[in-house]
């Protein structure tokens, strides 16, 4: 049980250990920052016999377990390397800028750099306390990256974010640095390390980082020994360069950045830096004037000592290297097409890119992997009508010409910026003409089911041949006056919502035509009304219009004709001897569809009887008289009969019958005379119609 012997140094008091660590520090601070070829090992390499503490228990006994209680600040693995800055920290009202901070003038960069863009930077974590950004900025920083959490180096190995994180990069960002972020891990198992990747990706909920989120793996020292809950594990050094692998890859999937921080001996004989150099972003540390580290970095944390205008402590110093070619960034992402369920996004080619990795932000406010992309545009399905959602896309780099990309092979250039983009919003339903005046026309529509701020409405312009926007409205119905009466008009609607400043229009509905009111059916009246008919005659409204006329004979109204045109039209089949009602409605036709408008008042009328059917020469004939038969009618009061001789025009009344009748004889005639005879029914005082005359004649 080694590892909770070598707890042992810490059992002295937290202010001895900083005054000692300070001790150690400074004289450290001597011997490397004054030599070139000096790195960040070294730094941390302090000798027992400087600090005077001893790792050995003092009875001898190496297997003795030994429990130790660490306070908050000492289970941070950052704790040892930064005490000393609670006695170098000095005034933050300071003028030093970053072309004065130590070593950044006399830096000899690699000649593998010379085409490269240089950006300076630091890196901050509670030791810094707080900082006023806007002045690290106007000291030529620009970028920072911000330590956002760790794990407890101790037994325990507890997650904890840094107290001053959410300051720190809320200030940086405000400022308009470039920023990133670290996590101190003391992972030893992939669980753990899986656990720390989420936890750093559940700490940001969504923030949008310039740099990498770097993965900080390295010894902690008290004294001259690595006591870190890792250093102890006794894990080779495949299996933490694994662990390196896995939280990048876990991080890569969450649609951020990843990379790995080290110094110069951790990285070439405790992890594969070489081999993780070429995989992701590496940041060196190399407390140097020039780094001779043979592997592939990106970053270089230069020194431990800069002091920087706006920092009350010393600050690490860093410098980036950009390539200007492999490392460009997406540019122009954009929405080149969406449905109600799916979004094209496209971009500008990256130069030498083999393809792009594309990412949507989840409901958690976490970026996923979505899908590869070959070309520079892909889409995403599967997406909810009238949803908004976010995309950033990274391009990536196969040292092999190939295309598709592989995890621990491709390595990543850097994101785009995000992309806010939405589905096209439900497709209107339901348009109907739900009211209109002579002067108006009002529509109505059944309510978007997803997301929708208002209604686009829309009316077909026969002049121009296009549609064009009427208005914009929140509720379901719409009302449009100033019309003629009759007047026709094609109407549209679309849902639309707006976010960021944008608007997301929906799919059109089914158009519909809805006309304004023609003038009120007027001067309708009913003539030649007979047993079984009537004409009905009204005021003609124009061309276009028809009209639909209903009759109720016995309390309900039916339509005997439909679609009439002109002025007027006579009704057939009615039963006769009926009270009925009458009533007529216009209807405007347009391109084969009915517009029916209100009816006109209601006109009363009764039919009359029906005249006597099959009206016959009788039996009697004589010198005087002659008879007719007929069949009787129904309801018949009682029938009048008429007639005349042959050749005149005029018919003479001649006498009256009861209803149970159905013959009559003509009596007072002249001798050998034609006469003609017609008969009608009388039915409660109302007349039928004669029916057809019978010729009858006497004897000579």
């Amino acid at each position: 049980m080694k590892f909770y012997k070598r707890l042992l140094s810490i059992a002295l008091s937290a202010a001895m250990a900083a005054q000692l660590s300070f001790a150690a520090f400074a004289q450290n601070d001597i011997t490397t920052e004054q030599t070139s070829d000096n790195s960040a090992e070294q730094t941390e390499s302090v000798s027992a016999a400087q600090t005077n503490i001893s790792t050995e228990n003092q009875t001898g006994d190496s297997d003795d377990i030994i429990t130790v209680e660490l306070s908050p600040e000492q289970n941070d693995p950052s704790y040892w390397k930064n005490v000393r800055n609670l006695s170098l920290a000095r005034s933050s009202t300071g003028t030093a800028t970053i072309s004065d901070a130590y070593g950044s003038a006399n830096l000899i960069h690699n000649s593998k750099f010379d085409k490269y863009t240089k950006s300076y930077g630091i890196d901050v974590s509670q030791y810094q306390y707080t900082i006023d950004w806007n002045k690290v900025k106007n000291a030529g920083i620009d970028f920072a990256i911000i330590r956002l959490g760790y794990r407890g180096w101790g037994a325990a190995g507890t997650l904890a974010t840094d107290p001053y994180f959410y300051q720190n990069i809320n200030g940086a960002k405000k400022a308009g640095l470039k920023v990133g972020v670290y996590f101190y891990t003391q992972a030893i198992t992939k669980a753990e390390v899986i656990q720390e990747a989420q936890y750093c990706i559940s700490k940001l909920g969504g923030i949008e980082l310039d740099l990498p989120i770097y993965y900080d793996i390295e010894a902690v020292y008290t004294g001259s020994s690595a006591v870190g809950r890792l250093d102890g594990a006794g894990l080779t050094s495949a299996q933490k360069t694994q662990n390196c692998k896995t939280f990048c890859q876990k991080i890569e999937n969450s649609g951020y950045k990843p990379g790995v921080y080290s110094y110069t001996y951790y990285l070439n004989n405790n992890i594969d830096g070489p081999g993780l150099g070429n995989l992701y972003d590496l940041w060196l540390a190399d407390y140097t004037t020039k780094t001779r580290y043979g592997g592939n970095y990106t970053t270089w944390q230069y020194t431990s000592s800069g002091q920087v205008d706006g920092i009350p402590a010393r600050v690490d110093m860093n410098v980036r290297y950009s390539n200007p070619n492999a490392e460009k960034q997406v540019q122009n992402l954009h929405t080149s097409e969406s449905t109600q369920n799916s979004i094209t996004l496209s971009w500008d080619h990256v130069y030498r890119a083999s393809g792009y990795r594309v990412y949507m932000k989840n409901s958690k406010g976490e970026y996923v992997f979505k899908k590869n992309a070959i070309a520079n545009s892909c889409t995403i399905t599967g997406l909810r009508t009238g949803g908004i959602y976010f995309f950033r896309v990274i391009p990536y780099y196969n040292s092999d010409g190939t295309t598709a990309f592989v995890s621990g092979k491709s390595k990543l250039g850097t994101f785009s910026a995000t992309h806010t983009s939405g589905t096209v919003a439900a497709k209107g339903e339901g348009l109907q003409c739900t009211a209109s005046t002579e002067n108006s026309i009002t529509i109505s529509w059944s309510q978007a089911p997803y997301r929708c701020d208002g209604y686009q409405v829309v009316y077909y312009n026969v002049d121009t041949d296009n549609y064009e926007v009427l208005d914009n409205v929140a509720e379901t119905t719409y009302t449009r006056t100033g019309y003629s009466p009759a007047a026709k008009r094609r109407f549209a609607i679309r849902p639309y919502y707006t976010y960021g400043g944008q608007t997301y229009y929906g799919l059109f509905s089914d158009s519909i035509i809805a006309t304004s009111k023609p003038k009120g059916t007027t001067n309708v009246g009913v003539t030649g009304i007979d047993g079984t008919s009537a004409k009905v005659s009204w005021k003609n409204l124009g061309s276009g219009i028809v009209y639909d006329i209903l009759v109720a004979e016995n309390g309900k109204y039916v339509e005997k004709a439909r679609s009439v045109t002109g002025s007027s039209y006579t009704i057939k089949n009615l039963l006769p001897m009926t009270d009925s009602k009458l009533k007529i409605r216009s209807v405007v036709l347009y391109k084969g569809v009915r517009y029916a408008f209100n009816y006109s008042p209601v006109i009363n009328f009764t039919t009359k009887p029906t005249p006597p059917s099959e009206v016959k020469p009788g039996s009697v004939y004589s010198e005087d008289r002659t008879s007719v038969t007929w069949n009787s009618v129904a309801n018949a009061s009682k029938y009048q009969i008429y007639y005349c001789k042959e050749g005149e025009k005029d018919y003479k009344y001649y006498s009256d019958v009861s209803s149970s009748a159905t013959s009559a004889t003509l009596l007072y005639l002249e001798p050998n005379q034609r006469y003609s005879v017609k008969i009608r029914t009388v039915s409660n005082n109302i007349y039928s119609d004669f029916s057809e005359p019978v010729t009858v004649c006497t004897k000579p």
